[in-house]
C-alpha cells in the first residue's frame, strides 16, 4: 500500500484552536486506489486527537477532523508533523501489507 496523497485544509494553519481537514489518498504498487485499506493519522509529537482507524472509500480517500489538544504554538516558518500509514485489517501491525509516510503542514503565527 502507498500514501499516495494528502491534503491538509487550511494550509498552512493559521489557528491554534480550530480543528484541522486531514485526507488521505491510498493505492497500491499498481497505481489502483485501495478501498478499505484501515488508515491511522498521528501528530508527532502528539498535538491533536482524531485519526484512528477509519477505512478509505471506493475512490481510496479517507477524511479525518483532527482537533488541536491544546492551543498550538503556530509561528511562521515552522511546521506540525504528522505520522500516516495505511494497512490491510487484521494483518500483525509490525508486518503484512501497510505503506507509511510522514508528512508536514507549515503554521502561520
Amino acid at each position: 500500500l502507498i500514501v499516495d496523497k494528502v491534503a491538509f485544509d487550511p494550509n498552512p494553519l493559521t489557528s491554534s484552536t480550530a480543528s484541522i481537514l486531514f485526507r488521505i489518498k491510498v493505492k497500491d504498487t499498481r497505481v489502483y486506489v485501495v478501498r478499505n485499506a484501515i488508515v491511522f493519522i498521528r501528530s508527532t509529537p502528539l498535538l491533536t486527537t482524531g485519526g484512528d482507524n477509519s477505512p478509505t472509500a471506493t475512490d481510496g480517500w479517507v477524511a479525518y477532523q483532527l482537533v488541536p489538544r491544546a492551543p498550538l504554538e503556530l509561528r511562521t516558518g515552522f511546521s506540525i508533523q504528522f505520522f500516516a500509514k495505511a494497512y490491510r485489517k487484521g494483518d500483525d501491525p509490525l508486518a503484512g501489507i501497510s505503506g507509511t509516510r510522514l508528512v508536514q503542514v507549515a503554521t502561520k503565527g
